[in-house]
């Protein structure tokens, strides 16, 4: 599993927080599309569906106007995360590669979303633990095979 960043951890924050720069990979698009079309639209669509509270623009506007109107779609986001987290897709296909990410928060800026990006060997190894678990696999594998 890799975690997904715009740039890599500082050395001093590899030090602080015992980090390896090895599980990092650095692909400022992915990052760009989960946060914009995964994270922010998805959360978007979900509050202006169910609760009809529309986001404001942030990119038709300038100066103090768009910093004002990030801070507030910034708010209903974190005021509704936990109930739309609780409903939306957590793993998805992209770029022939499976993410997941988690909303971290704004106050982590440039950084408000992790996104891991599994590799082929994590879902070796996630069915190989899947197996023991008696019955589990083979009623996982019925699933698919239905919706196949």
């Amino acid at each position: 599993m890799k975690i997904v960043v715009q740039w890599l951890p500082s050395e001093d924050e590899t030090i602080l927080f015992n980090l390896n720069k090895n599980n990092f990979v650095v692909d400022n698009d992915i990052y760009s599309y989960f946060f914009e079309e995964v994270f922010w639209k998805g959360v978007k669509d979900f509050v202006e569906r169910k609760y009809k509270i529309k986001f404001k623009d942030i990119k038709n506007v300038d100066g103090a106007k768009a910093v004002e109107n990030l801070y507030y779609n910034q708010e209903i986001i974190s005021r509704y995360w936990q109930e739309y987290n609780k409903i939306r897709d957590k793993f998805y296909l992209h770029k022939g590669a499976i993410y997941t990410y988690k909303f971290i928060g704004f106050i982590n800026v440039g950084h408000e979303i992790e996104i891991y990006r599994y590799e082929v060997t994590d879902l070796v190894d996630l069915c190989n633990k899947l197996t023991k678990r008696k019955g589990l696999f083979k009623e996982m594998l019925e699933k698919i095979r239905i919706k196949s």
